[in-house]
């Protein structure tokens, strides 16, 4: 039997800050488009994703907090 994977999973941090793979995965799309299709490992481009939506999320929780 297949077990239907989440559709909308989150990536969790050590500082409670969740990102939606969607989203990561819409933000690399965007930075390989950004960077005109040429060619970069995949991979740079989902780190680079990441850390601009934690980065993101970190200053709207900080925001919040004051």
């Amino acid at each position: 039997m297949n077990a239907a994977k989440p559709k909308n999973t989150a990536v969790k941090t050590d500082t409670d800050l969740s990102v939606s793979e969607d989203d990561i995965r819409e933000r690399a799309y965007q930075i390989y488009l950004e960077r005109g299709g040429l060619y970069a490992p995949p991979e740079a481009d989902w780190l680079q994703a990441e850390a601009e939506l934690r980065s993101t999320m970190s200053k709207k929780k900080r925001q919040k907090t004051f």
